[in-house]
C-alpha cells in the first residue's frame, strides 16, 4: 500500500477579497499579551527592515538583478538565482527522500501529487496576483512541515517562480530538521529577539531557486512576536522584493494555539493539512469557524492511502477517507456561507 496525498477541495474561485480586521489584544502595544517585547525592539525591526530592502539586493536568494523580475511578468522562464550573502547549505538527496522530501525526486510518484497540488494553487492565485501561502493544520502530527517543504520544493521547479520557505512554527519548528541543515542555525528568532541582520539568517539548501528562512529555535511567548508590527512589516516587505517570489509560511495547526489565525492576517491564502487517521472531526469544524473564509484555498489529506490502476482493499479504503472528509469539510464550509451541501461552491463573502 503506498500512501501519500489527497487534494481533497477543488481551490475557491477567488481567495484574498479582502483582509479581517485585526483582533484585540493581539500584537497591540501594551495590551496584557504584550509583555517581552519592547517597543524599542518594535522600532528596531521596523527600521532593520527599511534598511535592507535597499541595501539587501540580491542578498537571500532572489534575483541579483532586475532580468528575474522581467522574466516572472513576461511569463519567461526566471534564471537561476545568484547567491552573494545567503549561506548554501546543499543537502544531500537521499537525506531529504529519508525524511520523507520526495519533491525533489522527479521520478518519485508521490511528487506528482505535488505538482497537482502547485497547479491548483497557481490557477487561483496567479491571476489576481497572489504570491503568499500559510500552511496550517488541524492539530500536532499531521504532517504539515513536510508538505510545506515538498509544497515549496514544487513551486521552485516551476519555470517562473524562485521560492522562499519560511518557518513561523516558534513553538515546533521543524523545516531545518527535514531539511537536514542543523540544530543551531540561526533564523527569525535571532533577527527579532538579538539583532541579527536579515540576510545573515537567510539558508539556501542546494535546492536551485529555493531560499529557506528558519525559526531558529523555540520562543517564549511567539504569539506576540507573530501579531507584532516588526512581524507585519517583514512579511510586506518579502512579498513585494521579487516580481518572480512565491512564499510559502509554515506555521502551527489552528486549534492549537493562535499564531495561526493572528498570521492569517498578513498572507493571501491558507491551506490545510490533515492526516487520515488522526485528524478528528470536531477540528475540523472548529478550524472552519476560526479561519478567514475569504483566504481559505482548501484541505490536503496526507498520509492517505493512493490505490493503484485495478480495484484493490486499498483503493476502497482510499475512497471511503475521501468521501468521509469531502462530507466533513463540505459541511464545515456550508456552515461558514461558502459551500452547499451537495459539493457545488456556494454564495459567501
Amino acid at each position: 500500500m503506498r500512501r501519500g496525498l489527497l487534494l481533497l477541495h477543488y481551490l475557491r474561485e477567488r481567495v484574498g477579497a479582502g483582509r479581517k480586521p485585526s483582533r484585540p489584544g493581539e500584537g497591540v502595544p501594551g495590551s496584557p499579551g504584550l509583555t517581552r517585547i519592547k517597543m524599542s525592539w518594535i522600532k528596531k525591526a521596523l527600521e532593520r527592515a527599511r534598511s535592507e530592502r535597499s541595501a539587501g539586493e540580491g542578498a537571500e536568494g532572489g534575483l541579483s538583478s532586475a532580468a528575474g523580475g522581467a522574466c516572472a511578468l513576461e511569463g519567461k522562464p526566471v534564471p537561476k538565482p545568484i547567491y552573494s550573502r545567503t549561506r548554501v547549505l546543499p543537502v544531500p538527496e537521499a537525506v531529504l527522500l529519508e525524511n520523507r522530501i520526495v519533491a525533489a525526486d522527479e521520478s518519485h510518484a508521490a511528487a506528482e501529487q505535488f505538482k497537482l497540488l502547485r497547479t491548483r494553487i497557481f490557477q487561483q492565485m496567479r491571476p489576481l496576483g497572489l504570491n503568499t501561502l500559510q500552511v496550517t493544520g488541524f492539530r500536532s502530527r499531521e504532517g504539515k512541515s513536510t508538505v510545506a517543504v515538498n509544497l515549496a520544493i514544487s513551486i521552485a521547479r516551476d519555470v517562473r517562480q524562485t521560492t522562499l520557505l519560511v518557518d513561523l512554527d516558534f513553538r515546533r519548528p521543524a523545516v531545518h530538521r527535514l531539511l537536514a541543515l542543523g540544530d543551531s542555525l540561526p533564523g527569525l528568532k535571532s533577527f527579532f529577539l538579538d539583532g541579527m541582520p536579515l540576510q545573515e539568517v537567510f539558508v539556501s539548501p542546494g535546492i536551485e531557486k529555493l531560499t529557506v528562512l528558519p525559526a531558529g529555535g523555540r520562543v517564549v511567548n511567539p504569539t506576540e512576536m507573530i501579531g507584532s508590527p516588526g512581524m507585519e512589516a517583514l512579511v510586506k516587505e518579502l512579498k513585494g522584493r521579487y516580481p518572480d517570489r512565491f512564499i510559502v509560511f509554515d506555521t502551527p495547526p489552528v486549534t492549537e494555539c493562535p499564531d495561526p489565525l493572528v498570521f492569517s492576517d498578513y498572507v493571501d491564502a491558507v491551506l490545510l493539512v490533515a492526516r487520515a487517521d488522526h485528524t478528528q472531526t470536531d477540528q475540523v469544524k472548529a478550524a472552519m469557524d476560526l479561519l478567514p473564509r475569504e483566504k481559505l484555498l482548501g484541505v490536503v489529506l496526507n498520509d492517505a492511502s493512493i490505490p493503484d490502476l485495478d480495484e484493490s482493499a486499498d483503493g476502497k479504503e482510499t475512497l471511503f477517507w475521501k468521501r468521509r472528509w469531502r462530507r466533513w469539510f463540505h459541511g464545515g464550509m456550508a456552515r461558514a456561507g461558502r459551500w452547499k451541501g451537495n459539493g457545488e461552491r456556494g454564495g459567501g463573502p
